[in-house]
């Protein structure tokens, strides 16, 4: 018969932490009761806020000669500077779901993501990646 994505996309607005991103996911196995492969894309935004904090040592001699004296100074000091770098930003989600139904409403699964973030900020990173276990109820 060849390959055909369900008409019906299932669409979710995920917030977490530092971001806000729509998902629109489409079942690849809409004809197996008990399988579902679904594939995702979406957009997002990202927020991140870095505070680092840095202790810098310095040892400074100085010695100083003349006429009738010779001194040595030795001083050290520590600095601690403190950093606040942030960035706002635009990230592309791509996404692989594989579920198994195990009773009639209830699905055990497997996630991964990978997102894009195409705009060159400072202090983003280029991208990210991650997976995660699902336990899905259907109510």
């Amino acid at each position: 018969q060849g390959f055909h994505v369900l008409h019906h996309p299932r669409v979710a607005l995920r917030l977490q932490t530092g971001s806000l991103q729509v998902m629109a996911e489409y079942n690849l196995s809409a004809a197996s009761s008990w399988l579902g492969i679904y594939i995702g894309a979406g957009v997002g935004g990202m927020y991140g806020d870095n505070r680092n904090t840095q202790i810098i040592s310095y040892n400074a001699e100085a010695e100083a000669k003349g006429d009738g004296y010779h001194n040595v100074y030795s001083h050290a000091y520590i600095q601690s500077p403190r950093q606040h770098n942030s960035f706002t930003t635009l990230y592309l989600p791509a996404l692989l779901t594989v579920e198994v139904g195990v009773l009639p409403n209830v699905a055990l699964g497997l996630r991964g993501q990978y997102r894009w973030l195409p705009l060159n900020t400072d202090f983003a990173p280029k991208s990210l990646y991650g997976g995660s276990f699902l336990l899905r109820l259907s109510l």
